[in-house]
């Protein structure tokens, strides 16, 4: 069958090539666009949110106070230099100490450590099976120790292990000494099926320091894959006061309260030797992600923190800063850390004329724009974070405190004022970089008191700041219109 020019089932064939041509320059066009405007790959590494691996997603655990979240392994950063892969690494480099003997019919303990170089220091997480801990064999010094950490005395035969065959020798600190083992134990009372979770703090008034000791018990349990909801942590200190972070530990790491090595004691009186089915000795503080390159600018570009944020702000069931919903109106709101002496301590570096710069800036920030000056020392640590995490701008004299940035969102810009003793410290800055955030700093020159034109050199900064976080809105806005 022929058919002729122009007839009516040839020019419907034609059109049907057309629109399918059409269609297919409309999806190469989209494909080529849409991530251009969503995802744009120019951004800076330290800005971007990486996914995180299906097989590393959140196991939603049931616990006593809501959901316990667990957050493994953080995602891969090819071209970091200062953790790559960091969880998967030190889960994977594993050391044995001592392995079960062949002989089934008797129960044999189990002893092994991950290790993993952190800041040039090995840290190694030891993990032993079907223990003994003996509780007289472990003592601390006087409380009035001010060392970081506290050192604990480990007596041999501290904690045994029972017919196990032991490898060469190994570095844990306190525990290589203490490590013992015998063909046969008992026991006064069994710690039951809780992970007896055991940590040297580094710090326990200092928010910064009590930071690196949180981060690093968030690896250990990231590499272990430990659950609050059955560990209980002990404190290998007797430090007096236990310091503001216990709620933390306790909403966080711990079943039940944390205790200290001898709150352990006072709690089984007259019962010396635990049979212990899991014991975990953790990495203290120290040496740390934060405090990687305090005195230059970091080259480390991971997103740990964000890991560790996600974390810790899940295991309190707090509402994700990340997504809090924006303003109603265009309101900014501007934060001032007003540092105060705490806990019977004088500290240094105050901004002794605070209230005049805040009145100040007040008369010169944008109508929409409010500022608040907030003492951080009234309040306990849960709020700070809160609080902190819920202003658009912040500003605060070098301090512990601007560790919470680790909690901020997105969006929000952060300002120093760095005294003279601090003009080469890097800490926050570098944590900024890490986070993704916008920052600045500013150098005073004298005591505290900031003079007119240190007034208006941070005044100056806090308007940027202001405008960063408008257009980052803007930006927001623009993007959510493609999605």
């Amino acid at each position: 069958m022929s058919y002729r020019a122009g007839s009516p089932i040839r020019m419907k064939r034609s059109r049907v090539v057309s629109n399918v041509l059409i269609l297919i320059v409309f999806v190469t066009l989209g494909l080529i666009i849409y991530p251009k405007v969503v995802a744009p790959n120019n951004e800076p590494r330290s800005s971007r949110q990486i996914p995180v691996p299906t097989e590393f997603e959140s196991d939603i655990r049931a616990s006593e106070h809501g959901s316990q979240h667990l957050l493994d392994a953080t995602p891969v950063d090819d071209d970091d230099v200062c953790y790559p892969d960091i969880v998967n690494s030190w889960r994977a480099n594993v050391k044995p100490i001592c392995t079960p003997t062949i002989d089934k019919t008797k129960r044999s303990s189990s002893l092994r450590c991950y290790e993993y170089t952190v800041n040039g220091i090995l840290q190694p997480i030891c993990q032993g099976e079907n223990v003994i801990v003996d509780l007289d064999k472990l003592t601390l010094p006087s409380h009035n120790i001010t060392t970081n950490p506290v050192p604990i005395i480990g007596a041999k035969g501290a904690v045994v292990g029972v017919s196990c065959d032991v490898k060469d020798g190994f570095t844990k600190e306190w525990l290589s000494d203490a490590f013992d083992v015998t063909d046969e134990a008992s026991c006064d009372a069994d710690f039951g099926d809780q992970v007896m979770y055991m940590h040297q703090r580094w710090d326990s008034s200092n928010v910064f320091h009590i930071h690196e000791d949180l981060i690093m018990a968030h690896l250990a349990y990231q590499v272990l894959k430990l659950y609050k909801r059955n560990t209980q942590v002990v404190f290998l200190d007797d430090r007096q006061p236990d310091g503001p972070a216990l709620p933390l530990w306790n909403g966080v790491f711990s079943a039940k309260p944390a205790l200290s090595l001898y709150d352990l004691k006072l709690a089984k009186p007259g019962i010396r030797r635990l049979c212990v089915k899991k014991l975990v000795v953790g990495v203290r503080g120290g040496a740390t992600p934060y405090s990687n390159s305090v005195g230059a600018n970091t080259p480390c570009s991971h997103h740990l923190f964000q890991s560790f944020s996600r974390f810790v702000l899940d295991s309190l069931n707090l509402a994700p800063l990340e997504i809090r919903k924006q303003h109603s109106s265009d309101q900014i709101r501007v934060l001032l850390v007003s540092r105060r002496d705490y806990a019977g301590k004088s500290i240094r570096r105050k901004i002794s004329n605070e209230r005049d710069f805040v009145a100040k800036l007040r008369t010169e920030l944008d109508p929409n724009t409010t500022i608040d000056m907030v003492d951080f020392s009234q309040l306990d640590i849960i709020k700070q974070i809160q609080t902190f995490g819920s202003y658009d701008v912040t500003i605060a004299a070098h301090g512990a405190t601007q560790v919470y940035m680790t909690y901020a969102r997105l969006g929000t810009a952060h300002i120093e004022v760095q005294h003279p003793e601090r003009w080469g410290n890097f800490h926050y800055m570098n944590l900024a970089k890490l986070l993704g955030l916008w920052y600045r700093n500013s150098q005073l020159y004298g005591d505290g008191n900031m003079s007119e034109n240190e007034m208006e050199n941070v005044g100056r900064l806090v308007k940027e700041a202001c405008e960063a976080v408008k257009e980052g809105r803007e930006q927001n806005e623009k993007a959510s219109t493609y999605i």
